[in-house]
């Protein structure tokens, strides 16, 4: 299905290249499929490559399509570039602050209170997104607060095992 997607966006990029948010989902579906690669010796770092490169395209584009900006951030997680991925991560959020993905995708960027507060905000506006509490824990990790981090990974838990068996628009 994510072969098929990539099939789809490409098609879509050849039909008009200046389509920016064709370019983002192309982004994302090779990243899916870099993301399948990851188990093994050696993760597939050309499609991770190929993905970073159609979300700059994207941005390149049209600068104000917030989920450019977002999917770069994401990408740019994986490849290392932290600091480029959280000035594409603000960058979104300036353009879009109430979209939870791009408040997720941020703070999956940032670290600390950045993090925190990108996160909560995400969770704020929607609360059955699971996964955000393993991101916050790690913070709490990192400082040593680890009653806290405890409390907000059964908090995910909890709401992950209340997830198990429905369809969610983005289950963790």
């Amino acid at each position: 299905q994510v072969a098929a997607a990539v099939e789809g966006f490409e098609k879509a990029v050849r039909l008009d290249p200046r389509y920016a948010i064709a370019y983002a989902g192309l982004a994302n579906a090779h990243f899916l499929l870099y993301e399948g690669t990851r188990a093994r010796n050696a993760a597939d770092a050309s499609r991770l490559a190929t993905a970073i490169s159609h979300a700059r395209r994207a941005v390149d584009l049209d600068d104000t399509l917030a989920e450019g900006h977002a999917t770069l951030a994401f990408l740019l997680v994986s490849a290392g570039r932290f600091a480029e991925a959280v000035a594409a991560g603000r960058r979104a959020v300036a353009l879009e602050p109430q979209d939870w993905r791009h408040l997720f995708r941020l703070g999956h960027a940032a670290w600390g209170s950045e993090r925190l507060d990108a996160l909560r905000r995400a969770l704020a506006i929607y609360g059955e997104l699971a996964f955000v509490h393993f991101e916050v824990a790690m913070v709490h990790i990192a400082r040593g607060q680890f009653a806290s981090a405890a409390g907000v990974l059964r908090q995910g838990i909890d709401l992950q095992d209340r997830q198990a068996g429905r369809s969610w628009r983005y289950p963790a």
